[in-house]
């Protein structure tokens, strides 16, 4: 094989199949990448045996034999060139890399070594703009957790019903839902219920926000416990979580007591000046003052000094004083689109819903902080 490209396009690529390459190294195959001509193309491919992603990529192509060589060396190689091409030969267990006056040999391991990407053979699909899939997943991923021996909650909850999808993650202390109505297009006429891993949902933004994609469009084919995101000149692959998702739903309240309408900017910054003297427990506290109609965010630790913010809102219903988390808070109040927020509590321990004045097709739910158990 002898491919011979520009090095921009290669480096986006091979930066791409690095991250989902095995850093840990528990098999030295799932270290490397395989790289081998696919009809006068490059073909890249990389797993960790829970993922797999190929990326088609054009140049000027030898046809010949393959290798796998590490990522991780690849990967540095490419990204300190300076140089506008490159070629990439193999002989025997050697790649030969040349950029001008740059020139290297990879030591290869063989084709034959590396494990086989599944294929996704389901011909239903549900079609999405790529852009419409990164604002969704960004919106929820903060809100999936790590806890240990609970896979189902670090992921992402992917329902779809009747043409609507919906994205959910929670760790239990917050939860996001994201509704994408009426922006796919889909021959599914069964409904979905699956749970998607963390990493591949990860992977996808990577691969939306840093791949060369040849397609505005996604198509996502799902099986039994196999899901592919299809973005034409990359495919992603991934193994789907076994189990049941909680039953969020419950956890959404409907009703209110106190109701409150605010800039959402203003909220953020008074969040984030108190977060500088929240204690040991990232707590601050928002006291809402219905009588009055403003919002005080406070903040004080004992080594730190104290804050005090008060911003003008619309309010309705009872006053109420709550604490939370100011990552939580501010990660949730980042996630909302518009100017204009609303969020609704029913007392200082009950879940709070945060949305956006302007849209439906979004929500964050907040469990505030119970500081008389800390």
């Amino acid at each position: 094989m002898k491919f011979t490209s520009l090095v921009e396009p290669l480096k986006k690529q091979i930066n791409l199949a690095e991250k989902v390459s095995d850093k840990k190294l528990t098999l030295p195959i799932l270290g490397n990448l395989l790289l081998k001509p696919e009809n006068g193309q490059l073909k890249i491919s990389a797993t960790d045996l829970e993922l797999g992603l190929t990326i088609i990529l054009p140049g000027k192509m030898e046809d010949g034999p393959g290798l796998t060589v590490p990522a991780k060396n690849l990967s540095l190689f490419l990204n300190n060139l300076n140089e506008e091409k490159i070629t990439l030969s193999v002989k025997g267990s050697i790649m030969h890399l040349e950029s001008g006056e740059y020139k290297a040999d990879l030591q290869g391991m063989p084709v034959d070594d590396f494990p086989i990407i599944p294929e996704v053979k389901n011909s239903e699909y549900i079609e999405i703009d790529k852009k419409d899939l990164n604002e969704g997943l960004t919106q929820v991923i903060n809100s999936a957790g790590y806890p240990v021996g609970r896979p189902e909650l670090n992921s992402i909850f992917l329902t779809y019903k009747k043409g609507d999808l919906r994205l959910v993650a929670t760790n239990s202390f917050r939860l996001s839902e994201k509704i994408l109505k009426d922006k796919i297009e889909s021959n599914l006429e069964r409904e979905i219920e699956i749970i998607v891993p963390i990493k591949t949902a990860q992977e996808v933004l990577h691969i939306i926000n840093e791949g060369e994609l040849d397609k505005e469009k996604v198509r996502i084919y799902i099986e039994s416990s196999q899901i592919l995101f299809d973005f034409g000149n990359i495919k992603l692959v991934s193994r789907l979580i076994e189990g049941n998702y909680p039953k969020y739903q419950n956890i959404i309240p409907k009703d209110f007591k106190t109701n409150v309408s605010v800039d959402k900017f203003e909220l953020l910054n008074a969040a984030k000046i108190a977060s500088i003297f929240a204690s040991k427990n990232n707590d601050i506290s928002l006291t809402i003052d219905s009588a009055a109609n403003n919002l005080v965010l406070e903040a004080r630790d004992s080594n730190i000094g104290n804050n005090e913010t008060t911003i003008k809102g619309d309010i309705t219903g009872d006053s109420l004083k709550i604490s939370f988390n100011y990552r939580f808070l501010i990660d949730g109040l980042n996630s909302l689109n518009g100017d204009k927020i609303s969020f609704g509590l029913n007392s200082e321990l009950s879940p709070v819903r945060f949305k956006s004045l302007n849209s439906d097709d979004y929500l964050y739910i907040l469990m505030p902080l119970n500081l008389n158990n800390n």
